[in-house]
């Protein structure tokens, strides 16, 4: 699953933006919410991007949402002005000192995507060079992935480096146009204080990295899923995976002889009162009570592929009960996570351990 290298070094980061804070006023908007009646669950943020999820008759004209923002700062348009959310709003957040700037782009959507082609790649993060998928919905952008290039760009020692030293990255052997995404495990940084990084395996998922609870408990801020609007059926898609070929390293040292495997999966999900946040995270995506559905590559099909081609998987989400949904006044989110290796957030895994994908489809009707 998700690696905790990638969570640790968000602490670092939040510890440096503490020491520095005269240094790097902030600029930021901290919650963001529009009406009861018009939204459906919270706000998703990702960089700049702020997307939200509303019913589909709703008015969206006129709207003047809830904004929080860093103590000191200003915003324009201001907080108090009515905006129309049928189209992407801007707003530009300064810092007390009146010199720091950072624009936020809001957008709706009253529809969810379930396909996945991993055609456009973007620098989503300011001042690093790695680069994130994103998909385009009626020729607007949805930032709906996140991975752990963010924790790997803030410790990798060059933060320029090009985008394929990055643990995930696209990649032109595709299955269909002309990229696909590929994650790689790699040797990691080692020790850093009390920690042992070992391994840092490449990861993708849909949501986003949360900084807020990075410092008190780092597997939280994972926060796994996205809306899903109608029943899920079958998660399809293309892979190819390699396992590395050298000894399985672990935290605790080297077990010779065991294979890596990877993980590719999706996670349908109830949202309630039960689930905090709205969100899976990297302590509770196969356990918690509210998951209603796994679809899961089996263990056969998770230890490698052969030559370069991709193999088709065609996998139905098993029903944990009989639950009967009603997307018209209950919440319901979808998540996928994939890695090159496994148990990659224990720092487990194979150097050199390789999963491609291409053309992933969440499956909805018969």
């Amino acid at each position: 699953m998700l690696n905790r290298f990638m969570l640790f070094g968000l602490i670092i980061a939040i510890s440096s933006c503490i020491r520095e804070e005269s240094l790097n006023p902030e600029a930021d908007i901290l919650s963001f919410s529009l009406p009861n009646g018009v939204a459906i669950g919270e706000s998703i943020f990702n960089e700049g991007d702020i997307a939200v999820r509303v019913r589909k008759d709703a008015d969206l004209s006129g709207l003047v949402p809830a904004i929080e923002i860093t103590p000191g700062a200003t915003i324009e348009p201001t907080i108090h002005t009515p905006q129309d959310f049928s189209h992407p709003v801007t707003y530009t957040v300064t810092a007390a000192d009146g010199l720091h700037q950072r624009k936020y782009v809001v957008t709706t959507s009253s529809s969810a995507l379930y396909h996945f082609s991993f055609e456009q790649w973007e620098l989503l993060s300011s001042g690093f060079f790695y680069l994130t998928p994103v998909e385009y919905e009626d020729g607007e952008r949805r930032t709906i992935w996140d991975s752990s290039n963010k924790g790997v760009s803030l410790y990798q020692k060059d933060i320029n480096a090009e985008a394929l030293r990055y643990p995930v990255h696209p990649t032109e052997k595709c299955k269909a146009g002309k990229y696909a995404a590929e994650m790689v495990t790699g040797i990691g940084p080692g020790k850093i204080f009390t920690f042992k990084i070992p391994i840092t395996a490449g990861s993708l998922f849909t949501g986003v990295m949360s900084l807020a609870t990075a410092m008190t408990n780092p597997l939280a801020s994972t926060r796994f899923g996205q809306p899903c609007m109608e029943k899920p059926l079958r998660f399809r898609g293309y892979y190819n995976y390699h396992p590395g070929e050298g000894d399985y390293i672990t935290a605790a040292g080297v077990l010779s002889g065991k294979r890596d495997t990877c993980t590719i999966q999706a996670v349908f999900f109830r949202v309630d009162e039960n689930l905090p946040g709205g969100v899976l995270d990297g302590t509770n995506n196969t356990t918690h009570p509210n998951i209603l559905a796994i679809a899961q590559l089996p263990d056969s099909a998770r230890t490698g592929t052969k030559g370069d081609g991709y193999l088709f998987f065609d996998l139905p989400f098993v029903y944990r009960s009989d639950e009967e949904l009603d997307f018209e006044h209950k919440e319901y989110k979808i998540a996928i996570i994939l890695s090159s290796s496994a148990k990659g957030d224990l720092y487990e895994g194979v150097a050199g351990s390789r999963l491609r994908v291409d053309e992933l489809e969440i499956v909805t009707t018969e």
